[in-house]
């Protein structure tokens, strides 16, 4: 019989893949998502909107390697989730991944003059509002990897 923990791990990996190629497909789309959900975040720390949209002008040269670092990092941990590789740091930084993608969701939903219409968690494959659902099922997806997590734990 095949362990829970063990489904959780391989559809990680799987929605990992699928977010991954969804990003990748168009790079381009990628880099205006990153930036429209830049500026509510750096507007929560800097308080001031204008001095978060200079930090946006500073940070454009970096979008590009942003996005393409995101697209490494999830592209390794649904290969390591779905072949069993480093299973623990995978499931870890997975966890981390989530947690920083569902504050910024967050911070968007909170902040009234938000540009951001999409989610962007699948890229062009799934474009759906963003809405507090978005955030519940990051909080689900968090729960799995953590329970994948605490399973290969246990196994040391």
């Amino acid at each position: 019989m095949i362990r829970v923990c063990e489904l959780f791990r391989v559809f990680l990996g799987f929605v990992m893949i699928v977010a991954f190629f969804g990003k990748g497909i168009d790079l381009e789309e990628f880099e205006v998502e990153l930036k429209t959900l830049v500026l509510p975040f750096l507007t929560v720390f800097t308080r001031k909107i204008h001095e978060s949209q200079a930090l946006v002008k500073w940070i454009e040269p970096f979008l590009l390697p942003m996005a393409l670092l995101t697209l490494l990092i999830e592209s390794f941990i649904g290969f390591f989730l779905l072949f069993r590789v480093y299973v623990r740091v995978s499931a870890f930084m997975l966890i981390l991944l989530l947690m920083l993608f569902t504050s910024i969701l967050v911070i968007n939903l909170l902040y009234s003059n938000s540009e951001l219409k999409t989610c962007g968690c699948f890229g062009v494959l799934w474009e759906e509002p963003i809405t507090w659902w978005s955030v519940g099922r990051n909080v689900v997806l968090i729960g799995m990897a953590w329970i994948v997590y605490r399973s290969e734990a246990s196994r040391k």
